[in-house]
């Protein structure tokens, strides 16, 4: 049996765990989708001998707050800090926010290990929405507060 047909077992196994069916995106990769409402793109890739794996976090605009908020995820990114071994990244053309990662094939014996990797990338990219979310509910009070005239006691 192949790498690329063992792979294509792990999937038929996580299928069965996840109880759905999935298909192929554009891509060619696997389009698993979580109970978060996010979808893990997975497949393998024959030349690295390495299984890749991606969640679209939503997108990042350049605007008030921007360099706040890439600031965080950086942060998050350093030494894979907050983000348990995975990666974040920024496209640059499209604001795409993207989660990744890779892993030799050989990591994933079984598709219980599969499907426990699709927790973890799903666990991680919730925590990271929610650290975005309430840093621009942050910055939003922050800007609120900055417009509302102050009154500093005089009377006019």
């Amino acid at each position: 049996m192949t790498k690329h047909e063992q792979f294509d077992g792990l999937i038929a196994g996580l299928k069965g765990l996840m109880g759905c069916d999935f298909e192929l995106d554009a891509e060619g990769l696997w389009a698993v989708p979580l109970a978060s409402g996010l979808t893990m793109h997975v497949g393998y890739r024959e030349d690295l001998d390495q299984v890749i794996a991606f969640a679209r976090l939503g997108e990042l605009e350049a605007g008030e707050g921007f360099e706040t908020v890439a600031a965080c995820l950086l942060s998050a990114n350093a030494y894979w800090r907050d983000t348990r071994g995975f990666t974040i990244s920024l496209d640059p053309d499209t604001g795409a926010l993207m989660l990744h990662d890779r892993r030799s094939a050989e990591y994933f014996a079984a598709p219980e290990e599969l499907r426990a990797y699709a927790d973890r990338l799903e666990t991680v990219a919730r925590e990271l929405n929610e650290q975005m979310m309430q840093l621009l509910e942050e910055l939003d009070l922050a800007t609120a507060a900055q417009s509302e005239p102050q009154n500093d006691g005089s009377k006019e």
